[in-house]
């Protein structure tokens, strides 16, 4: 079953780091399209999810890779569980300025690449929340305590 949850994992990253790769080079076609209007900052944006997307599949690959003993015990690696909340909370950030660069396009083509590319990513964030919230309410016997240290850690 750990290998299970391993593979699925990294279909999981994989699978994010592909829907990001797609969605970078669709804002990066727009950016190329859109040079004296909104291009430098949908490039901006591409540049900060495409970084953004490192961090989340390391995130969501050191959680899987966790042994299924040590999760039954302390629980899921909050840490990197944390670090998987604070990217989406960038990522919606930038849906939210993806939204309002939206309104000031007024190429046809452009706004149908970018509602897509916006649909997109927001089902990619859907399939992390999924992802975060299993792990989070994996069982385990002293989760609770280790929780307690997580929150500690991340406050000071």
């Amino acid at each position: 079953t750990t290998v299970d949850a391993s593979v699925r994992g990294k279909s999981t990253a994989e699978d994010h780091r592909s829907a990001v790769a797609s969605f970078v080079q669709s804002l990066l076609n727009v950016a190329d399209r859109e040079e004296g209007g909104i291009g430098a900052q949908v490039r901006l944006i591409a540049e900060i999810q495409k970084n953004s997307a490192s961090s989340t599949v390391a995130a969501m690959t050191k959680v899987e890779s966790r042994s299924g003993l040590k999760t039954l015990f302390i629980g899921s690696d909050y840490k990197n569980l944390g670090i998987l909340r604070s990217e989406m909370v960038k990522t919606e950030n930038n849906l939210a300025r993806l939204n309002t660069l939206l309104a000031s396009t007024t190429s046809a083509t452009d706004r149908a690449t970018l509602e897509a590319q916006i649909t997109a990513l927001t089902a990619d964030q859907a399939k992390i929340k999924g992802f975060v919230t299993t792990h989070e309410n994996t069982f385990s016997f002293f989760g609770w305590f280790a929780k307690l240290f997580v929150k500690t850690d991340t406050e000071n």
